[in-house]
C-alpha cells in the first residue's frame, strides 16, 4: 500500500489488477496497523479484501507485533511463489535467501500513475 506517495488503497488495487493482468493471483499480506493507516480503526482480511478487490482467502493480516516482511518472504520461500513488491527487502536477504534471488521478487514502483515493473514478470 506504499506504492505511491501516500499509503493507498486505490494504488495498491491497481498494483494488484496490473499483476493480475500478467496472469498472477495476488495474495496480500498487511501489516496489523493497516486500517489505522489507510483509515480509522482496525481492518480484518475481510474489509482489506473489499477494499482492494480481492477475495478474502487471499488476504492476510499478520498479529500485532509481527513484521509483514518476514511473513510475505516465509510465505514465498515456503510456496515457491515471486513477491511483487517496491521494497528492496535488504534486512531480510540474510534470512530470506529468495529477498536476493534474481527473478523470486518483482520489483515495481508507482509513475505518473501507473505501475511500471523493473524487468520482466
Amino acid at each position: 500500500m506504499h506504492w505511491g506517495q501516500q499509503p493507498s488503497a486505490l494504488v495498491l488495487s491497481r498494483v494488484l489488477r496490473s499483476l493480475e493482468k500478467h496472469g498472477y493471483a495476488p495474495i496480500v499480506f498487511f501489516d496489523a496497523n493497516a486500517g489505522y493507516v489507510l483509515g480509522d480503526r482496525y481492518y480484518d482480511e475481510a474489509m482489506l479484501a473489499q477494499l482492494i478487490g480481492i477475495p478474502e482467502h487471499h488476504v492476510c493480516v499478520v498479529n500485532k507485533g509481527v513484521v509483514a516482511d518476514g511473513a510475505i518472504l516465509a510465505f514465498a520461500t515456503d510456496h515457491h511463489l515471486r513477491v511483487g513488491t517496491n521494497d528492496q527487502f535488504r534486512d531480510w536477504r540474510v534470512q530470506f535467501p529468495i529477498a536476493a534471488r534474481k527473478g523470486q521478487i518483482l520489483r515495481g514502483q508507482w509513475r505518473d500513475g501507473a505501475v511500471v515493473w523493473r524487468g520482466a514478470l
